[in-house]
């Protein structure tokens, strides 16, 4: 594709081929006076463009590249204000016409951002590739995860502390003892008895007074 480089390529004699233009680009050459300019552009093909009345060049060759690009246009042009507009687009290349010589400029920043993402996501499975991993990663799980997961939390878990209630007095221990009998007393020996009635029967005898009859006698 090709704007405005049309009259430096015929100047300085640059071959360039297979250019392309549009309709809008033809007629601004003519107003500005490029006549002879105009007369080699109309000798390239001519793209359609969707403007019924002619507008700026750079605004329709803007919207025949598109955002992406998707035809692979290559733009030469010398107008500056359009290259600026232009290098914010990826993947557009840029040529100049200086000195009788085509210039292809270096690879603009966006251009290299949009190489690097794209092998980066060669790297990277692909969408049905990475759903075979995710169902491999399933089957080579344990069958209960949950329950690992479970006691994992529990373990983690701070032990909590039940407060204890208070209890009343076990009734078993409030009953009274019961008092032991007295032994009962030793049965004494048969020959302390028998000292004790013997002392008994003599500390009981009185002494008999004598008669009157044996006082007379």
């Amino acid at each position: 594709m090709t704007f405005k480089p049309c009259y430096p390529a015929q100047h300085d004699q640059a071959c360039i081929e297979e250019q392309i233009v549009t309709n809008c680009v033809v007629q601004e050459l003519h107003k500005q006076g490029e006549h002879r300019a105009a007369t080699v552009a109309k000798q390239f093909e001519t793209r359609k463009c969707k403007h019924q009345h002619p507008v700026a060049s750079a605004q329709c060759v803007k919207e025949l590249i598109g955002a992406t690009n998707d035809n692979n246009y290559c733009l030469a042009t010398q107008n500056d204000s359009l290259l600026k507009q232009i290098r914010s687009m990826p993947g557009i290349p840029l040529l100049r016409v200086q000195k009788g010589m085509i210039i292809l400029e270096s690879l603009t920043a966006a251009t290299k951002d949009a190489i690097q993402k794209k092998e980066k996501a060669k790297t990277m499975p692909s969408a049905s590739e990475a759903q075979q991993l995710k169902i491999a990663r399933l089957i080579q799980q344990p069958s209960t995860p949950k329950t690992t997961t479970t006691t994992t939390n529990t373990e983690a878990a701070p032990p909590v502390h039940k407060k204890r209630k208070v209890k009343g007095a076990n009734p078993l221990s409030m009953k009274k003892k019961k008092k032991q009998a007295p032994p009962p007393p030793k049965k004494k020996t048969s020959s302390t008895t028998s000292t004790k009635t013997a002392s008994s029967a003599k500390t009981g005898e009185k002494r008999k007074r004598p008669s009157d009859d044996t006082k007379d006698s």
